[in-house]
């Protein structure tokens, strides 16, 4: 039976938490290997994973962008520096680089290929729209 640690030392451990990050997106339910992550992320776990997951989707486009720069994680990037620093599952999968967060030097690049396509296939979050009442119309 595996444990919390020993979860993602297998092959694919990128992969186990992209589509773990993709469950969560959709059903709310942060079951491992992200439930030590929610935790860690201060309630703020499906804004870390959306914007995880929007870099994976604009690498897909831009294969070149190797790394995705904290700034773009908005009021997440202090959650994304503590759950990659400390949390097993994004410390297992994920760096911190002077120019952001990439994979791991180690992470195969048929695996980064494979959830590359994952996220294109199964990355489709609600779009949110905000109502505002024009002015004069009732």
């Amino acid at each position: 039976m595996k444990t919390r640690s020993t979860i993602l030392t297998d092959d694919a451990s990128a992969l186990l938490l992209v589509t773990a990050m993709l469950r969560f997106i959709n059903t709310g339910i942060a079951g491992e290997p992200l439930s030590n992550a929610q935790e860690i992320s201060g309630g703020k776990l499906r804004l870390v994973c959306i914007k995880f997951l929007r870099w994976l989707q604009a690498r897909n486009h831009v294969p070149h962008m190797t790394a995705s720069r904290l700034d773009s994680f908005g009021s997440g990037k202090d959650e994304v520096v503590r759950l990659v620093s400390t949390d097993p599952a994004f410390r297992s999968v994920f760096c911190l680089l002077p120019e952001g967060v990439s994979f791991l030097a180690n992470i195969p690049d048929r695996e980064i290929a494979d959830i590359l396509d994952l996220v294109a296939r199964d990355f489709h979050p609600p779009e949110f729209v905000t109502v505002r009442p024009r002015k004069g119309v009732e």
